[in-house]
């Protein structure tokens, strides 16, 4: 039994390994604080703060520090370092000498070098965490030769450039996680505590067997699946076992008064820098990518944006909208009127159809090809009730764009569905034909895996419920499909 009277210590103290992140003060009655003392409290709270920001959150831009290109003012931000050590700019930020360093690639510890020296190249401004001491105080009692203290400590940021070799780097590193095949845990295998199957009466269970259809000669039983999410956990545990926590403090460097960490430094932009020859401004600094380096802290709702698929380009009009999924079948002089009068002649252009499809954002008009459309009529045979399926020969989808707004060269906003000029000779215009006997179904399917977007991104294509659109369901990709039914073409002898 332990005593509570008594408690266990450590004769090493927290100058120890096992307590170089967590060493924090222990009030009691009759405690004396110093001032080592109140920076061992401040120093606990943020430091722990930091190792949540880093572990958690990640480093990165969370938002602001909006740039143009051209332009070299950078606009107030939050951004998280590498340390977990928050970086806010609260107001707008005019690069010069007094906030700007420039750091030599590779460089260790905190050297920095003149910023004269940076002219034209290509470099990488990054923003900094930065301490600044002020509000100088003289300590009482003393002999009046004590260097004055500084009462408090503004946290800020500045900036820095380190030259580019080679192209403008991406700050969305790529996935890197991969998961060995076979590894397995609890979390894998099937649940033991599962109840066992109920018995069932040999009677109703022959009853049930007259339903099914016999089975194969050699049956294989099933495998029991996990009850699990995503997974498989094994993967997780393996990703995450080898992670270290860093509890060791950044290096603080002194630069103009501040105090920063040269080597941590969140990236914003590529610029490039030429002398100008005014000692007041003596570089031009031009944007070249204010996006592309940046790496992004996902926060909370920027992840559900993710997941809504607000960043993926869908199916926004078809022009049989009114027609999708209806329990009423298309009257055929409808479905006639959709397709333009074939030209006469053996060499018959594709004929026009009035079936056409809209984007919410421009595609690339490159990823349209012969397989991104299909249209196909499922006809009742006779004596038999079976529903044959028939591709509608499109030979054309055209790409002209929908709208007065001037689209990126290489894109569209719209295509339409040429068929066959013969096709419509015979089943359309001509006498008797497949289409005549009785009510068939048009299906529609448009393939928006194949479909890319200006930013390369596969349309989000799926139809949901009754909505002709807009498509999606929050994920890249997937197969549009629309129905409807047609009434039976006339034939030739029941036209009055």
């Amino acid at each position: 039994m332990l005593d509570k009277n008594k408690s266990l210590t450590h004769e090493c103290g927290c100058s120890s390994s096992d307590c170089e992140c967590g060493k924090r003060n222990r009030f009691f009655r009759g405690k004396r604080m110093k001032a080592d003392d109140f920076a061992i409290e401040q120093a606990y709270s943020i430091e722990r703060r930091r190792i949540v920001n880093r572990s958690v959150f990640g480093a990165g831009v969370v938002n602001g520090f909006a740039m143009t290109k051209g332009l070299s003012d950078v606009g107030p931000g939050f951004a998280l370092d590498t340390h977990g050590r928050e970086i806010v700019l609260s107001h707008a930020a005019k690069l010069g000498p007094g906030n700007l360093a420039l750091i030599a690639a590779g460089a260790g510890g905190c050297r920095t070098l003149p910023l004269e020296k940076a002219a034209g190249k290509e470099y990488l401004l990054s923003v900094h965490y930065a301490e600044r001491r002020y509000g100088e105080v003289n300590l009482p009692g003393g002999c009046g030769c004590e260097e004055p203290e500084q009462n408090y400590v503004c946290e800020t940021a500045v900036f820095s450039l380190m030259e580019v070799h080679g192209p403008c780097p991406c700050g969305e590193e790529p996935c890197h996680r991969t998961c060995e095949c076979g590894i397995t845990d609890a979390c894998g295998a099937p649940d033991p505590k599962q109840p066992p199957k109920k018995e069932v009466p040999k009677a109703a269970a022959d009853a049930a067997r007259m339903e099914e259809l016999p089975p194969p000669d050699k049956v294989e039983a099933p495998a029991r699946r996990a009850e699990r999410g995503r997974g498989p956990h094994a993967c997780l545990c393996h990703w995450l076992m080898d992670e270290a926590v860093d509890c060791r403090r950044p290096p603080s460097c002194e630069w103009n008064g501040y105090l920063i960490d040269p080597a941590d430094g969140v990236p914003l932009a590529c610029v490039t820098v030429e002398k100008t020859g005014d000692e007041c401004h003596p570089l031009d600094m031009t944007v070249v990518d204010p996006c592309g380096p940046r790496h992004f802290v996902k926060s909370n709702e920027l992840l559900y944006d993710f997941i809504r698929g607000c960043d993926l380009s869908h199916i926004s009009w078809v022009s049989w909208h009114y027609w999708h999924r209806h329990l009423e079948p298309m009257p055929w002089k409808v479905f006639a009127a959709a397709f333009d009068k074939p030209d006469e002649g053996e060499d018959a252009p594709p004929v026009r159809t009035r079936f056409a499809v809209r984007f919410s954002a421009p595609v690339l008009i490159d990823s349209i090809r012969f397989d991104t459309v299909a249209m196909r009529a499922a006809t009742i045979e006779q004596s038999t009730d079976w529903r044959l399926v028939r591709r509608i020969p499109i030979v054309k989808l055209e790409t002209n764009e929908y709208g007065t707004e001037k689209l990126p060269a290489g894109t569209t906003n719209q295509i339409r569905i040429y068929v066959d000029p013969d096709w419509v000779k015979d089943e359309i215009t001509g006498s008797s034909s497949w289409l005549t006997w009785d009510v068939f179904e048009i299906e529609i399917e448009i393939f928006g895996d194949g479909i890319l977007d200006c930013h390369h991104l596969a349309v989000d294509a799926e139809a949901i419920g009754l909505d002709a659109f807009p498509s999606g369901n929050g994920s890249p990709g997937g197969t549009y499909r629309s129905c409807f039914r047609v009434e039976p073409k006339p034939r030739k002898r029941d036209i009055v």
